[in-house]
């Protein structure tokens, strides 16, 4: 993300250049600007919070020719940065933190984002500082006080959790010709049948433990596990009524609909 953020700072009409100042993220040393070559732009993290807004809870699926793959949706995190500018001469460092505001502001609409490659876009944003007590954050870090902003980026952090799905269906096609009023043979019909996977939900999300899924056309059903995961299988394509339940409590009834992108069952009632 820094040389990014960087980019934005070195392109554009104002652009600073690398022989303007250098751009640092780190904390700043003690007795800075002393000893500096160079002015420096300072991008220094205060701060690192998820943020609640931006959280997905609908996993992302991408299937293969066998198996679909149900992936964890990454999660948002605030990386809140204090930009400051040091130089030898105050009027450089309010010039500079002057124009790093100009070209920062270009990207901090809410429409907007860091754009990175891959396709992974970033927002940003500019803060109020709001319980940022200046004066005890410059005393920490052994700095005489000077001006600065507050700015914002969410990035996505990829929790890399998956679960491997069973979606392979099997077909068996048997070709027979019929006369007038014959009967199709049972050896001849089309049978496809495959098994399914998913996840027993209550409500906020949370699994849903040792529920007993029994089909309503007298099919193997199952039990969840520990994570609310279920298998069922010899699956036929159409409609698939069950009854959910749990030891000492009244089933419910769920339909699925096979093929579908998901097998999750969503259980509001209290089972548990």
């Amino acid at each position: 993300m820094a040389s990014f953020v960087e980019r934005l700072l070195r392109t554009g009409d104002a652009a600073i250049g690398p022989d303007e100042a250098q751009v640092l993220f780190r904390a700043p040393e003690r007795g800075w600007p002393a000893g500096l070559e160079q002015p420096v732009i300072l991008f220094y993290l205060l701060e690192l919070r998820e943020n609640c807004e931006r959280r997905e809870t609908a996993p992302r699926l991408s299937r293969g020719s066998e198996r679909a793959t149900r992936h964890a949706p990454p999660r948002q995190f605030d990386l809140r940065h204090l930009v400051v500018a040091f130089a030898s001469e105050p009027a450089t460092e309010y010039a500079l933190l002057w124009r790093a505001l100009a070209l920062l502001q270009r990207h901090a609409a809410d429409a907007e984002c860091l754009r990175l490659p891959n396709d992974l876009t970033l927002p940003v944003r500019l803060d109020d500082p709001g319980e940022l007590r200046a004066l005890d954050l410059w005393a920490g870090l052994a700095v005489a006080p000077r001006p600065a902003l507050v700015y914002t980026v969410t990035a996505p952090l990829d929790l890399a959790l998956a679960q491997t799905l069973a979606t392979v269906r099997e077909a068996a096609v048997r070709f027979g010709e019929l006369s007038p009023g014959t009967t199709l043979p049972e050896e001849t019909r089309i049978h496809t049948t495959g098994a399914i996977a998913g996840v027993a939900r209550g409500p906020h999300q949370y699994p849903l433990a040792n529920l007993s899924l029994t089909r309503a056309d007298g099919g193997p059903g199952a039990t969840t596990d520990s994570a609310g995961r279920f298998v069922l299988r010899d699956v036929p394509a159409g409609p698939l009524d069950l009854l959910v339940s749990a030891p000492g409590r009244a089933p419910v009834a769920r339909r699925l609909v096979i093929p579908a992108d998901s097998y999750d069952l969503m259980i509001e009632e209290e089972l548990t």
